[in-house]
């Protein structure tokens, strides 16, 4: 005979109460789990401290797995996104972007204050009687006057253009080849130039070799002038002190046909061991014995030196010995007095362009001399 459940005949079964409810609910019987999972839940759950501590290494590196590919979505997203919407959705971006922004105002700020005081300092400079390259010098027809004036300047010329490139150095990176130039004109309609420059001389590493070429160079360089610029050029030698000081005029006339005049000294000096080598040359303001003929030339000025020494220049590649090499840096003031004699817009402008045209015809110069015979 079949066992029936639920309500009796005749009995609704809304009429059953939650008491009767609740206790089939506990006598209903529990749902077994199949072998298969109860093993593995056995065999799932950590029985050491060293199976616990894998498990949470394990669980650590899933998540940073997990970060990384979140990450790299985000990548992707803002790549194929516009830069606009990509800044937006990357708050590190945002920063970085504000910071950057902040170190630019703060470097142009920076800029703005040495541009100033560069223009202070290009205010000295520019002024010929005030530049340190600079001494006036008047000589007198008496040749004893003479020379007592130019050896009582030498050392102090020397002593002088040595102390202004190298303290020009420490400001700058000596172990790159530099120019810097400068033109302007003086109230006084005079054209002016500054330069200073920093040349190395790769595979050299005799001073003497360099000193020696621009020596030849200066003992000459009406030659070289000629050649390399196209200009006609004389050269008169007054005097030669020992092989301390020269005195001598150029006078040169370019293919307009203007003609120029530069009466100048030259002071040389090579230190005992062969380790410096330089030249300090300046122009002569007044001269009783050669003056200057305005009427018929025009007057052109040089205060310039050049040091020579034995740099060790760092390698480029990784590993390999610093180099030693010889470097020449140059300084140079330079002008042109405004022209009496009639000369037309162009041959001017032509003159005034051609100011550097004597450093760069030396600097050529000398190199071809060097590595001539290297």
């Amino acid at each position: 005979m079949a066992t029936r459940f639920g309500p009796r005949a005749g009995q609704d079964h809304s009429s059953i109460t939650v008491e009767q409810s609740d206790s089939w609910a506990q006598k209903a019987p529990k749902k077994r789990k199949c072998t298969y999972t109860a093993r593995r839940v056995v065999q799932s759950a950590p029985t050491t401290k060293e199976e616990a501590a894998t498990s949470l290494k394990q669980a650590n590196e899933f998540r940073d797995h997990v970060r990384k590919l979140e990450s790299e979505v985000a990548v992707l997203k803002a790549r194929s996104s516009p830069v606009k919407d990509a800044i937006e959705m990357d708050l590190i971006l945002q920063e970085a972007i504000a910071e950057n922004a902040k170190l630019l105002y703060s470097t142009k700020s920076q800029q703005l204050h040495v541009a100033k005081a560069q223009s202070l300092v290009f205010r000295c400079l520019g002024d010929q009687q005030s530049h340190p390259l600079y001494t006036r010098i008047r000589l007198s027809k008496d040749w004893d006057k003479r020379r007592n004036t130019l050896m009582a300047m030498r050392e102090k010329k020397l002593q002088t253009a040595y102390d202004f490139v190298m303290t020009s150095n420490d400001l700058t990176d000596s172990q790159k080849m530099q120019f810097s130039d400068s033109q302007f004109e003086t109230a006084q309609g005079d054209y002016c130039g500054m330069r200073f420059g920093t040349v190395k001389f790769p595979g050299i590493t005799s001073v003497q070799k360099v000193y020696d070429a621009v020596m030849f160079y200066f003992s000459s360089h009406e030659i070289s002038i000629s050649e390399r610029l196209g200009h006609i050029s004389v050269r008169d030698d007054y005097d030669a002190i020992d092989e301390s000081v020269y005195n001598y005029r150029i006078i040169s006339t370019n293919e307009r046909g203007v003609v120029t005049e530069v009466s100048s000294l030259l002071f040389p000096r090579l230190s005992n061991d062969g380790s410096c080598g330089m030249i300090a040359i300046d122009s002569i303001d007044e001269d009783e014995l050669y003056p200057y003929s305005p009427s018929e030339r025009v007057r052109k000025d040089i205060s310039a030196t050049a040091v020579i020494t034995l740099s060790r220049i760092k390698s480029k590649i990784h590993g390999e010995e610093d180099e030693l090499m010889v470097t020449m840096r140059q300084a140079a003031f330079l002008k042109i007095h405004r022209p009496e004699i009639p000369m037309s817009e162009i041959a001017q402008r032509k003159l005034y362009d051609g100011i550097m045209n004597w450093g760069d015809v030396m600097l050529k110069s000398v190199r071809s001399i060097v590595y001539s015979t290297h």
